[in-house]
């Protein structure tokens, strides 16, 4: 198992069974006063959009980024909620 951070409480998870792109977000968010530090605007996207499974945890901007999604992850990704 492989777990990068991606920026505050984004994370990719790589397994032998998959990988898990968690509540990924880029750049400021709540009127520009929150924003990941390090800057992740540089990060692979591509990459991480690739993900076999999208699993947000709450839908705050901090955690839930619809730009970030439409532009890196496709539609047809499986998600995954918390109960």
């Amino acid at each position: 198992m492989r777990i990068t951070g991606l920026g505050h409480a984004g994370m990719f998870i790589e397994t032998a069974g998959g990988s898990i792109l968690c509540d990924p977000v880029i750049g400021p968010t709540f009127f520009g006063s929150w924003f990941p530090f390090p800057d992740n605007r540089a990060l692979d996207w591509e990459k991480y959009g690739k993900a076999d499974f999208l699993y947000v945890s709450h839908r705050h901007r901090d955690h839930f980024d619809p730009a970030l999604m439409e532009r890196h992850i496709p539609k047809t990704i499986k998600v995954l909620l918390p109960e």
